[in-house]
């Protein structure tokens, strides 16, 4: 194998592959769960800076000579915006008007001097397997989690005993 790039790294064995061979042959019949169709726009997000003002000993923020806020470096923030972001289909064509409606909604009520630093944005593409694919599976139930622990604690408890004798 190739130097991996984080944890991406992972071999298929030849059964795992089979199957998704056989996924994708049968796809009209496949389980939703295991293979579903998306289009391109789904994968892909703008990964947007947004700015604060720099603030002066009062506060204020520090402007400059054409009179605009100086952003502080320490305050800057990312944000990952993806092109369907409210419903929108417009894919990488409709940046401005995606990522302000998201700006005004996620961002700006929480730091209502921030802005987005336009000249910064980038675009990105990922496969997010486990958002369209996640099932949630519900933990043990508690009294059962306390039993095995009390199992444990008896079984320490009585190498301890064995020790000591």
């Amino acid at each position: 194998m190739r130097k991996n790039l984080g944890s991406k790294g992972r071999e298929i064995s030849d059964d795992d592959r089979a199957e998704v061979l056989r996924l994708y042959a049968d796809f009209e019949d496949a389980d939703p769960d295991l293979s579903k169709v998306l289009r391109n726009d789904e994968f892909g997000y703008w990964t947007v800076t947004v700015e604060r003002p720099m603030l002066d000993e009062n506060g204020k923020p520090v402007v400059d000579r054409k009179g605009n806020p100086k952003p502080d470096s320490k305050k800057r923030d990312t944000e990952n915006v993806p092109f369907t972001y409210g419903g929108s289909t417009v894919g990488a064509a409709g940046e401005r008007e995606v990522v302000q409606a998201y700006f005004e909604a996620e961002v700006q009520p929480h730091v209502p001097d921030a802005w987005v630093n336009w000249a910064k944005s980038k675009v990105g593409y990922e496969i997010p397997f486990t958002r369209h694919f996640y099932k949630y599976v519900p933990p043990r139930p508690l009294a059962e989690i306390d039993a095995d622990l009390e199992k444990q604690v008896a079984k320490i408890l009585d190498l301890l005993r064995e020790v000591e004798a």
